[in-house]
């Protein structure tokens, strides 16, 4: 085989540098493109997780509207005493279902019976009120079919007029004080035979007012101590004024004879 020319081997050398451009070239653009579909594809990935995630947030909104609020607790509450007579409230909260219901029960009821045992009570409700009693005056008119105008005028003259009670006393005790009063004890026999131990009333004047008082009675009997059977009515009402105990004083109108 014939020797190549210097000239030749520079022509081949040039035919196959432009080659290796050509193909090198083409690789760079195969990356390129390569690169320009994993671009599209992270795009489109990413826009495909973002229309996800804002579905599953739509999807969370509609789930969290339909279910009640994550504090929803039901509330059991309750007042007490101390061993001081100090009130204090106690509260149990859990959620809405049946077992934690049925705990929160138990655990008040285990409360409860140690706090009762350790001297703990519940608070007394106050009593209501007192209905107020219809005058006896104004019933019997309105029983009898009195006219309106009679019911009012007599319904105004027994407005600020307090009942009279009475007792029935069997026994009476004289009892003279230093400053010239006297106290006169009365008793009933509703509770105990020959008379009631303690007095149901009593009344504590001077001697000469005890006489004009009960005039049916010797005046002598209020200058000295001393225990008398009787057969007496004393009518009383109720004072506006408590005692220690919280009950009104009795306030004598009259004392007659049985």
């Amino acid at each position: 085989m014939a020797q190549k020319t210097q000239q030749e081997q520079l022509e081949e050398l040039s035919l196959e540098r432009d080659s290796y451009k050509l193909d090198a070239a083409g690789a760079w653009d195969k990356v390129g493109t390569l690169h320009a579909e994993l671009a599209f594809l992270r795009k489109a990935a990413a826009e495909h997780d973002e229309a996800q995630q804002a579905e599953f947030a739509v999807q969370i909104a509609r789930i969290k509207a339909a279910c009640p609020p994550p504090e929803s607790p039901i509330s059991v509450n309750w007042n007490m005493l101390g061993k001081y007579e100090e009130p204090f409230q106690i509260t149990l909260r859990a959620g809405v279902t049946g077992e934690i219901i049925i705990d929160v029960m138990k655990a008040r009821s285990e409360f409860l019976d140690v706090a009762l045992k350790g001297g703990y009570k519940f608070s007394e409700k106050p009593k209501p009120a007192p209905a107020a009693k219809e005058n006896k005056a104004v019933a019997i008119l309105k029983e009898a079919g009195a006219t309106p105008q009679v019911i009012a005028a007599a319904t105004q003259a027994t407005a600020h007029v307090k009942p009279v009670l009475e007792i029935h006393a069997v026994h009476m005790m004289v009892e003279p004080k230093p400053g010239g009063k006297v106290n006169v004890s009365f008793f009933g026999n509703d509770r105990k035979h020959p008379h009631n131990q303690f007095a149901d009333i009593y009344v504590s004047r001077s001697a000469e007012q005890l006489a004009k008082d009960m005039a049916f009675l010797d005046p002598e009997v209020f200058t000295g101590p001393g225990e008398y059977a009787v057969e007496l009515i004393v009518g009383y009402t109720l004072s506006d004024k408590l005692n220690t105990k919280g009950n009104p004083y009795k306030d004598i109108q009259y004392i007659k004879s049985a």
